[in-house]
């Protein structure tokens, strides 16, 4: 990696269309402007950007361990094998996305807008999205050249209380054991989906498709539009 002053901001955002392969760690860089820039491969683990700027940025395989990024911007962003491990990301914006093979897993994400997104074979284990909005987000697996139907993304165990993920496809993706407490699921297609232990309780699930998914030891109490689920045997 390359070395300069990580903390020179006005540097950074000079250069932002070529600080790909950068170390950033434990930098502060508080609402820095990183829009449209090409940070692939960066190292931002445990730096302060809060409230930063990425919209529209390459962030391939970018490394956000244990950063912050409480109310930041990635609207429209690349950020394809991207490492949000721990990161606190609340009220972060992902609108558009594309977070395909991220991993999320134990980040703060309550209250983020993940509407629009693909999160195709992202692993989100053990994180707390409650309150998220993942609107029309895309979760499911998909096509391999070899003939084979990859895994969706992996919300095992994950805080999803009060989330809105109407509209969804969730084709194949496990969340399992996953707490889904008055989350809007309304649309929402979980076709091949493992949700085995997860708690639907006062869950929006009208129209929602579980043809095919994996169920047992679930909580359906108080939810609303049991009638008009699809595939789902009570």
């Amino acid at each position: 990696m390359r070395e300069l002053d990580k903390n020179d901001r006005t540097m950074l955002e000079e250069s932002k269309k070529n600080l790909s392969g950068l170390d950033l760690s434990g930098a502060n860089l508080e609402g820095i402007d990183l829009s449209s820039g090409n940070l692939s491969s960066t190292n931002f683990k445990e730096a302060n950007l809060k409230n930063s700027n990425f919209v529209s940025a390459l962030l391939d395989a970018a490394d956000f361990t244990k950063t912050n990024l409480d109310y930041a911007d990635f609207r429209r962003a690349n950020l394809f094998k991207a490492i949000f491990f721990q990161a606190r990301l609340s009220k972060a914006n992902f609108q558009e996305a594309n977070l395909m093979g991220a991993n999320l897993s134990s980040a703060d994400l309550i209250g983020a807008d993940l509407s629009r997104c693909k999160l195709v074979e992202a692993n989100i284990i053990g994180s707390n999205l409650t309150g998220a909005n993942l609107k029309a987000a895309k979760l499911t697996g998909r096509f391999q050249r070899e003939g084979y139907f990859s895994r969706g993304a992996t919300l095992a165990r994950s805080t999803l209380k009060g989330a809105d993920i109407s509209e969804s496809d969730c084709h194949g993706a496990d969340i399992a054991d996953a707490d889904l407490r008055e989350v809007n699921l309304s649309n929402a297609n979980l076709e091949f989906a493992k949700l085995t232990g997860t708690n639907f309780s006062g869950a929006n699930l009208t129209n929602t498709n579980f043809n095919n998914a994996e169920l047992g030891a679930n909580n359906f109490s108080n939810a609303v539009g049991l009638d008009t689920i699809v595939g789902l045997k009570r």
